[in-house]
């Protein structure tokens, strides 16, 4: 798609194929994180009643595991969010950026805040109407690059 676009000499086409190069870049990002995410599961989750739920006899070293995991796949899905926003022309569009900001990235803090002890887990609506913002995954906290 890319060398379509650069032989590409309308602007309409070249937009279209701009639109289609994001899309594929947002969702190789995703895709990335989720793998990286399935590494704990694969690893960690046990199956209780057809549900995963995380191990709770986890070593030191199985933690930082967890913890380097989770601090990987953000940093796609902070990518995904990047390349998105970038694309982004109006507010619905914007309230899909919230929604997958709460979604994959607040999922792999609290998996760093559980099980890596790094930052402060965060419930869906504990504080109210105050909503503790994640750490990024280059945060020094978080182990990040």
């Amino acid at each position: 798609m890319q060398e379509c676009r650069t032989r590409c000499d309308q602007p309409h086409g070249r937009a279209v194929l701009d639109e289609l190069l994001n899309g594929t870049a947002c969702s190789v990002e995703h895709l990335d994180g989720i793998l990286e995410l399935k590494t704990i599961a694969d690893k960690y989750l046990v199956s209780r009643t057809g549900k995963g739920v995380m191990r709770n006899d986890l070593s030191a070293q199985e933690e930082a595991d967890v913890s380097t995991c989770a601090s990987k796949a953000d940093a796609h899905f902070q990518k995904y969010l990047k390349l998105l926003a970038g694309r982004t022309m109006d507010r619905g569009e914007e309230g899909m950026l919230i929604t997958y900001y709460y979604g994959p990235v607040m999922y792999c803090h609290n998996i760093r805040a559980f099980y890596g002890k790094q930052g402060q887990y965060i419930e869906r609506n504990a504080t109210g109407d105050v909503v503790l913002l994640p750490l990024a995954s280059q945060d020094q906290k978080a182990g990040g690059q």
